[in-house]
């Protein structure tokens, strides 16, 4: 399918990888039902998917949290464009009979190093998305726990490689999706 193409369409480059986690999404859900969570969770997946390249893969990767891989991209840009879809979506209506309300998220961003393995790339942007919630809401940090790894350039073959990898490692119930299809 279109993620399929979207990952052999990657060219070489670095890759940042971004874990997206909806602020006190348990609170709306009991607050106002999980009906309108999924309306939620539906809102940030279309914006997701109006905002990112082509060649960027979104995915939910579990509950309130989704996935973007951003190929060619360092995690300072993805940072940037994360930070701009972020103010975006906290500014979206949602409704609950006469009540209206307003979500946020909180994101971390890690870059692909050498070496790396898939599962290691997602525990550690797992532990960035987590101090980054715990520090405050509605916010994707510009700096993430030190300086992290260097940056490294990936032939096609590379990035295919830990693509496939992110993929396997996701939960069987993540759903993926290009931008812009």
């Amino acid at each position: 399918g279109a993620l399929t193409n979207s990952l052999f369409f990657i060219l070489t480059g670095m890759l940042a990888m971004a874990m997206i986690d909806l602020d006190h999404f348990r609170s709306i859900n009991d607050r106002f039902g999980h009906p309108v969570g999924d309306q939620v969770l539906r809102a940030l997946a279309r914006l997701l998917r109006q905002r990112l390249r082509r060649t960027d893969i979104s995915g939910r990767y579990s509950g309130e949290e989704f996935i973007v891989i951003f190929p060619e991209t360092s995690a300072r840009m993805a940072r940037m464009v994360l930070d701009r879809i972020r103010e975006s979506f906290s500014k979206i209506r949602h409704f609950y009979g006469a009540k209206d309300f307003t979500a946020s998220f909180s994101a971390g961003v890690v870059e692909f190093s050498s070496g790396q393995t898939a599962s290691e790339l997602i525990a550690l942007v797992e532990s960035y998305v987590l101090v980054s919630s715990a520090a405050a809401k509605n916010v994707v940090p510009d700096g993430q726990m030190g300086a992290g790894p260097a940056t490294t350039s990936f032939s096609n073959r590379e990035v295919r490689y830990l693509a496939r990898q992110l993929l396997l490692a996701m939960p069987p119930s993540t759903e993926t999706t290009t931008g812009k299809e």
